[in-house]
């Protein structure tokens, strides 16, 4: 019963994203950028240019609406044809979530990786027996994340000094959070902040031999 519901849920997910795929983003000749998702986008009529994504409409000179994101303008990052919402290229989250493998489930700690552009795609998930085994992995690959600064490559660190270290005090300067925090990075139209440190899950992962990636987004709880 739990996998049917999963199923259906999944099912629900696809439509929904291929109904929001068919339907353009919405310009307004203040510059402002409408998502298919966004609440008021059926409330725009008078626009005066559509794209086929957000990133297009940002490249374009426009910018998110208010309600969508508190992002200015300015903190807009354009790296490769992409709009990014802050200096790194990826980012993770680490949370509770189970993990399907021939038809028996699993409690697990999932980290997922997402491509950290305003849309915030998943590109990798990752599951872990404890939650030390995958804070264990963070500390050893997050600070290898690309920098838009470093053009695509990862931070520089000096030789002879603890790594870890190193990367978690450049993130606080960045006013940035590890995924070992517990903070989760959100989509916009979920979180006006585009993340929160919440006690919910945030992701769950199922995982089986046919689909070895299938993420369902459980946003019920989200701040």
């Amino acid at each position: 019963m739990q996998i049917l519901i999963l199923a259906l849920y999944f099912l629900f997910l696809v439509l929904q994203q291929i109904s929001f795929a068919n339907l353009p983003v919405k310009m307004t000749d203040k510059g402002i950028c409408f998502s298919p998702e966004h609440s008021n986008y059926e409330k725009v009529k008078n626009y005066i240019k559509t794209f086929k994504s957000v990133e297009e409409c940002l490249k374009a000179g426009g910018y998110i609406p208010e309600q969508t994101s508190k992002m200015k303008k300015s903190e807009n990052i354009k790296y490769e044809g992409k709009i990014y919402r802050d200096d790194r290229i990826f980012v993770m989250n680490l949370s509770k979530g189970k993990v399907e493998i021939n038809n028996e489930i699993f409690n697990k700690f999932i980290l997922v990786t997402y491509r950290n552009s305003v849309e915030l795609v998943a590109t990798r998930a990752d599951h872990f027996d404890t939650k030390e085994d995958a804070e264990n992995y963070i500390k050893k690959v997050e600070h290898e994340t690309p920098l838009i600064s470093q053009n695509g490559k990862p931070l520089s660190i000096p030789n002879n000094v603890d790594v870890w270290q190193f990367w978690f005090n450049w993130l606080k300067t960045k006013n940035l959070n590890s995924a070992i925090s517990g903070y989760q990075n959100l989509s916009y139209k979920y979180n006006l902040e585009g993340g929160s440190f919440v006690t919910d899950n945030y992701i769950t992962l199922v995982i089986s031999e046919n689909n070895p990636t299938l993420i369902l987004e459980d946003t019920t709880n989200q701040n």
